[in-house]
Formats: structure tokens, sequence, C-alpha cells
């Protein structure tokens, strides 16, 4: 159940997955940067989940409501992918995560900074998806819902083929 989840708040990072090799983890069930309750903000003071260079079929959430995380109240992104030149994130999965709200989804409790950002090297990545039961309730952030940010320059650190779908933003 949610309440067998973790509780990750207070902390500098609030979950952080890199390095290549850094593949296939699943962050399910819990509660970052909340109380235990999910009704107050207990912020990690930067990003809830990053998932770093060379971090690659990663899941964040899933669609039992069992699995999904209430990601909000950090003074970073919320949720934040980003890869380098030699070690791409990519192909993870974000999907059906309450960011931004409480628990209930009745009150803001805002990320520093965006709900989800996609930055550079961060490619083939999934941000909801088709069936009701994959949706995203993003809202409340200081900043963005969803940023996708890259730059299609020669050192190739775009942010290309991530797909939005389905989210409640």
């Amino acid at each position: 159940t949610l309440e067998d989840g973790n509780l990750i708040s207070g902390n500098v990072f609030g979950v952080v997955i890199e390095g290549v090799g850094a593949d296939l983890n699943h962050i399910q069930g819990n509660k970052i940067g909340t109380d235990l309750a999910g009704e107050t903000q207990l912020a990690n003071i930067s990003d809830g989940v990053t998932l770093g260079s060379g971090a690659s079929g990663n899941l964040i959430g899933g669609s039992a409501l069992d699995r999904r995380n209430i990601i909000s109240g950090n003074w970073g992104e919320g949720i934040a992918i980003r890869g380098d030149a030699l070690s791409p994130a990519s192909q993870n999965s974000i999907s059906a995560n309450i960011i931004g709200l409480n628990l209930a989804g009745s009150l803001a409790l805002p990320n520093g900074l965006n709900g989800i950002r996609i930055g550079p090297y961060a490619t083939k990545n999934v941000v909801g998806g088709s069936a009701t039961g994959q949706r995203n309730v993003i809202s409340g952030n200081t900043k963005a819902g969803i940023l996708i940010e890259g730059t299609a320059d020669t050192l190739g650190e775009a942010a290309s083929e991530n797909r939005i779908e389905g989210n409640l933003i």
C-alpha cells in the first residue's frame, strides 16, 4: 500500500540514480519532499528525484495506485532527467505520480522549480501514457509543469524523442 512506501524528505538530495549501469530501477510508492501523511512540505534541498548520466530504463511510479509517488515540496525540480554527451539518460518512464500537490490532490505543495525537467542529453523518455492509469497529475509547481530543455547545436545537447502523453497538468 502507499503507507508501506518510503519517506524520503529533509535531505540534500531525494533519490539520485546515475552512472553507466544504473538501469531498470523502480521508484514506487514513496513520499518524496512531504511528511508521512503526504500533506505538509518536508523539503529535500535539491531535486526530489534525479535520473542522471547513464540512467536508462528506470520507472518512477506505476499504473497501480500503490506504486505512485507523491513528489512535492522539494526546493529543486520534482523530477529531473539529464544526461551527458557520453552517457545520455534515456528510455525512462514517469507514470501515475502526483507532482506538486498533496496526497489528496487538493492543495499545492510546490516544487521550487519545475514539476518535471527533461534536460540536455535526455532522450526517448516517457511521461504518462495512453491509459488513464498511467497519467501523472502535475500542478502547483513554481515554474513549468513539464520543461523539456536542450539545444540542437554541434555538441548534440538535444533533449529529443521524449513523449508527454495523457497527463493532467
